[in-house]
């Protein structure tokens, strides 16, 4: 569903179009990679600020109390809350927030099937490379003005919402018939990781859809919350959903690990995080914290920071 409410993000910022959120997505790479770069002598406060700033100049952290450089901080805001974010190893173990689509389960190809079905009915297509490069990490209402752009076209918001709709259903379609498996190691993974401590996913897929794939893996009831793509007004690089799911469990988000498998999650999860190589080259997610071929790769520790 799309109205004016959902022009504008939870600050009151004008959403961007697909073009500017891909462009912005990629600066916001490029400067953490460069951040990434500086690890070995600590990035101070003042640099990760400076990245944050120019990338979200709403989501800018502040210490305004001169003090020296130390651990990463970030602030987001979410709602007329404002979170710091502090990554600080002497802290108990994070909670964990997971990515679902390419993280827990197997469906990124689903997804791709879907799209493609439902803008062929109007003429339209796209490879499977410009799925992997353009697309992939975008929710639905980015996904579909992202594609008519590629087909030389534009649409409506409300014609994006009726082809949403008519994704939704064909993908719930799909869940039914069982098509959507987890990928190895990840229910392990989430099952070791629950053990620790809470845990949540933070999705640009639709909360119908994860909740009926979690109920077909026998796995809804581990997390103790899910924020998803039509729970927030912006989505992923934007870090808001995070920002929402660290409130709903009641932590601050620096007391947060994220594990995603695409540079637009590891953007809008910030650090500290796990980046898998489901869905992209694993060269691509050298941005996250720590990174693994798969999902079957990744230990508890590994997400909690405390592997060597």
């Amino acid at each position: 569903r799309h109205d004016e409410a959902d022009e504008f993000d939870l600050v009151g910022e004008k959403r961007l179009d697909p073009v500017e959120r891909r462009s912005r997505t990629r600066a916001d790479v490029e400067a953490r990679t460069q951040i990434g770069q500086r690890r070995q002598r600590g990035p101070s406060i003042i640099e990760y600020n400076s990245f944050i700033a120019g990338v979200y100049p709403t989501c800018a952290g502040r210490t305004g109390d001169g003090s020296p450089p130390g651990p990463p901080v970030l602030g987001i805001t979410a709602g007329d809350r404002l979170h710091t974010l502090r990554h600080d190893d002497t802290h108990a173990d994070p909670a964990v927030v997971f990515d679902f689509d390419g993280v827990i389960a197997d469906s990124e190809s689903a997804h791709e099937a879907a799209l493609l079905e439902t803008v062929g009915r109007l003429g339209m297509s796209f490879t499977a490379e410009q799925y992997r490069t353009e697309l992939i990490g975008f929710d639905d209402r980015d996904a579909f003005p992202a594609i008519a752009q590629l087909n030389g076209r534009s649409i409506s918001d409300s014609d994006a919402a009726e082809l949403a709709e008519s994704k939704r259903l064909l993908f719930e379609t799909m869940i039914g018939r069982g098509e959507i498996r987890p990928l190895p190691g990840s229910l392990d993974l989430v099952r070791g990781a629950a053990n620790h401590g809470p845990i949540a996913i933070c999705s640009g897929a639709l909360g119908s859809e994860i909740r009926l794939i979690l109920e077909a893996f026998g796995a809804a009831d581990l997390f103790e919350t899910i924020v998803a793509a039509d729970d927030v007004a912006r989505a992923k690089p934007d870090p808001a959903g995070y920002a929402r799911a660290a409130d709903l469990l009641g932590v601050p988000p620096g007391a947060c690990a994220a594990i995603e498998d695409t540079p637009t999650g590891i953007a809008a999860a910030g650090p500290p995080g796990t980046g898998v190589a489901h869905s992209v080259e694993l060269s691509q997610l050298g941005v996250a914290d720590h990174t693994a071929p798969s999902t079957a790769d990744v230990t508890v520790d590994d997400l909690l920071g405390r592997s060597g």
